[in-house]
């Protein structure tokens, strides 16, 4: 584990994001990576009940051509590397602006430390210093079934996404195995987000005060 200020933010989900201004009656349009081992479990049904965007899967690596045209790219726990090329590649394209990149990593058990580090090297090569660390969070009190890794988290956005994110929402969410955001400073240190956010990082799901960090051997 990089630091003791890792802050208990129960996510794995990590949105680098730039203003996205569709031109009216234009369709967004919305791909999904399937081309570094990523898993297609409920992808049908998620293609299914959001009707309102164009979807497209990608298959083939990350290149100037798959990217053509994507506003918004959804890459969800990698566990094959980026290529030099890939990175060049998204880094293109995300600096066009109007992009959003929505990354999944893991915690620690398991593959996750792999998986960490390919989203690291994706949040590096795009400019963002968020961080993945290398631990787990579990909740013995707030958890689902008795499980500690079953953490449950509140729905509590930073401006000015609040009222936003969180519409309709009146319970609490479920994290099955969520992994632990960190900042990296200029200097090479990590920092904790759970006191204050820098600018540009917004903080959405937050845990439940009973959680405790587990970095796993």
């Amino acid at each position: 584990m990089k630091s003791l200020a890792i802050p208990l933010l129960l996510t794995l989900l990590f949105a680098s994001l730039l203003p996205l201004n569709p031109v009216a009656g234009q369709e967004v349009v919305v791909a999904v990576d399937l081309s570094h081992g990523e898993s297609d479990k409920y992808l049908d049904r998620i293609m299914g009940n959001i009707t309102w965007v164009e979807w497209r899967v990608i298959t083939e690596g990350f290149t100037p051509d798959t990217l053509s045209g994507v506003d918004i790219l959804l890459i969800g726990q990698p566990n094959v590397a980026f290529s030099p090329a890939e990175l060049d590649a998204l880094t293109s394209w995300f600096n066009e602006g109007g992009k959003v990149v929505w990354v999944a990593a893991d915690s620690d058990y398991g593959s996750g430390p792999g998986v960490q580090d390919i989203a690291n090297s994706l949040l590096q090569a795009l400019g963002s210093r968020l961080r993945i660390d290398l631990a787990s969070v579990e909740d013995p009190v707030q958890n689902a079934g008795g499980r500690s890794y079953r953490v449950v988290a509140d729905v509590d956005p930073d401006e000015p996404f609040k009222g936003i994110l969180d519409e309709g929402i009146t319970k609490p969410v479920l994290y099955h195995g969520p992994g632990i955001l960190a900042y990296e400073k200029e200097d090479g240190s990590w920092e904790s987000l759970a006191n204050e956010a820098p600018d540009g990082i917004y903080r959405f799901w937050w845990e439940l005060g009973y959680s405790k960090i587990f970095p796993n051997p």
